[in-house]
Formats: C-alpha cells, sequence, structure tokens
C-alpha cells in the first residue's frame, strides 16, 4: 500500500531557507505522484524521485495562482500572516483540519505541540516571495466561491488519488511535454487513461474472487466494499462509534495496519485530542469522534483499494465491535 506523507517534524524547526523542492525531496514518489494529481498533471512512474521533485517545483513556480487555487480562506490567511512574518517565523494554529491541504502539497512543514494541541507552520522563503503578491487576489477570490458554494448547498469534488501514468501514455497536452519549445495548449484537466476502467474492473474481479473464496457477501459494483462497512459505522449509536475509533486505534497502536498514511497519521492525532474520564469521552473533545470516524473512512478506503486482503481483515476486527 502507498504510504503518504506530510513535513511534520519532531521538534520545532525554525528554518524557512528551504526551497519547495528539497520539500518535495524528503518524501517518497508515491506523496510526490499524489501531489501531481492534486494539481491535475501527470508524471511519469519512471522519473526519479528528484527529477519529480524538480517536476513538481517548476510547475509551482510558474504557476503559482493555481497552487493557491487547491487552498481554504483559512489556510491562505495563514499564508499571508507568514508572509507579514518574515523569515524563521513560525504561524500557531489550533490543530484542526482546515489546514490539509498545504500540509499534503508539502508547501508549509509543520510542528505539532501536542501539549499545546496546536500546529506550528513555516512556509519556504521561496514560496513567501512567489506567494507575497498573490495572496490577497486569491483569498477574495476564494471567499467568493465558498460563498456561491454555500448558496447553492453544494460540496467540492472530491480529489481521487493520481493514477500512475506510463511513459507512452503522456500526451501533447501533458505539462511535462520533453519539448520546450510548445506552450501548452490546454489548460484543463488531463485525460483519464485508456486502462483506467478496465484497471478498476480488474480490482472489482479480485474483491468479487476474494469474497466468492472467503464466504464473504461484498457487492462489487460499488468502487470500494468500504463504502458497506461506513454506512454500517456510521450509522451506530454514539458509544459504538467511540468503540470502533478505540478498536482501529488500538490495531495501528499494535502494528496490525500495514504501512502508516497520511490519513492514518491524521486519525491519530486527532484520536489524541480525544479526552477520556475512564471509558467516558469528555463533552469538551466529544466533537473529535466525529472527526476520527471520517479519519476510519478515507483510512479504510485506501486500504480497501491498495490491500484488500489487510481490510478484510480489518473489517473482521470492527465487525465485532458492531454486532458485539
Amino acid at each position: 500500500m502507498a504510504k503518504l506523507y506530510t513535513l511534520t517534524h519532531r521538534q520545532q524547526y525554525c528554518k524557512t531557507k528551504d526551497t519547495y523542492k528539497s520539500n518535495l525531496c524528503i518524501v517518497n514518489k508515491e506523496t510526490l505522484l499524489y501531489i501531481a494529481g492534486r494539481f491535475g498533471i501527470s508524471l511519469p512512474k519512471s522519473y526519479s524521485k528528484e527529477k519529480m521533485a524538480e517536476k513538481l517545483s517548476d510547475y509551482v513556480l510558474k504557476n503559482p495562482m493555481k497552487c493557491l487555487e487547491q487552498l481554504s480562506v483559512k489556510e491562505l490567511e495563514v499564508l499571508k500572516e507568514a508572509v507579514k512574518a518574515g523569515a524563521d517565523t513560525h504561524i500557531v494554529r489550533p490543530n484542526r483540519r482546515f489546514y490539509d491541504a498545504m500540509r499534503q502539497l508539502l508547501l508549509v512543514s509543520t510542528f505539532h505541540h501536542k501539549k499545546e494541541r496546536k500546529l506550528y507552520f513555516l512556509l519556504p522563503d521561496e514560496l513567501r516571495d512567489l506567494f507575497a503578491p498573490l495572496l490577497d487576489k486569491a483569498i477574495k477570490e476564494e471567499k467568493k466561491r465558498e460563498k456561491l458554494e454555500k448558496a447553492n448547498n453544494t460540496k467540492p469534488p472530491i480529489i481521487e488519488e493520481p493514477e500512475y501514468i506510463d511513459d507512452d501514455e503522456l500526451t501533447e497536452y501533458d505539462f511535462f511535454d520533453d519539448d520546450d519549445d510548445e506552450e501548452d495548449e490546454d489548460d484543463g484537466p488531463f485525460d483519464i487513461p485508456d486502462n483506467f476502467f478496465s484497471f478498476l474492473n480488474d480490482i472489482r474481479g479480485k474483491i468479487r474472487q476474494y469474497s466468492e473464496e472467503h464466504g464473504l457477501n461484498c457487492p462489487t459494483y460499488k468502487y470500494s466494499c468500504s463504502v458497506d462497512l461506513m454506512e454500517a459505522i456510521r450509522q451506530l449509536p454514539y458509544e459504538k462509534k467511540v468503540e470502533i475509533v478505540k478498536a482501529f486505534y488500538r490495531l495501528i497502536t499494535l502494528h496490525l495496519i500495514g504501512a502508516e498514511t497520511i490519513y492514518t497519521e491524521r486519525f491519530e492525532e486527532d484520536y489524541n485530542m480525544i479526552i477520556f474520564n475512564g471509558d467516558e469521552v469528555d463533552d469538551e473533545s466529544s466533537h473529535y469522534i466525529g472527526y476520527c470516524i471520517n479519519d476510519l473512512d478515507n483510512a479504510i478506503s485506501e486500504i480497501d483499494l491498495f490491500d484488500p486482503q489487510m481490510f478484510f481483515n480489518i473489517a473482521g476486527e470492527l465487525d465485532k465491535v458492531i454486532n458485539g
């Protein structure tokens, strides 16, 4: 299963001389492919990590406004405050989910102060200078978009994991065309690879085969078997949801869930914000149970996609709680 990372330091880190490329070079190729997918561009998986980082950095430096369009108003305001604060200065915020996008895109590095329950954000000098003249415009446009979204009662589109693209599948519309003399013809979304739906059908076939071999009743007309599990969990009473959250945290701490991802990391962060009085959850932190359920949804959906056997193992453990 792919491991996706954010830049979260164990100690306070106060150097903003790092470039965006140097941030990108720290993480693995799966994370770089995820970031490319968020920007709507394709990278061949045969690229080295350094080349991927270079291409992504070039894209952001040439298209800063498109990068800022990925962020919420709260995140843009953090960047604006970082511009005013100057070099080597943290911007401190409560540990909330509002700031996930800029962390996942590695625009900032983060220190999580667990005792204070605060996040310390650090913006590289290179990006601070790049974004400075654009932030007021970006905030204005994002507020307008959010207001329209609220008026229409619509939700933003779900960002899917990036498809791994082979070199021979790149088209002339891709940003990373080898011919630097030609201008991009289209700024629209990238095309879905021809083999995408056959890939999904193959996954469904493997799930159906595994379900039949193990006597499981898992409908394959849905993209993910985790949909049914999460529907069952979300219908549980609050007390049962607390038990589910505890059970999933126990699986993580016992290392029974393979690779750590940004979703399991977020689950742990939200779980650590819960205040327990014995077996009961303190009212002050009860809303974090809902956050943890959302984190669980993201985590097991990814596990279901990349490691169906592990998903069924987890589902079996959680089913004991659901029907216990």
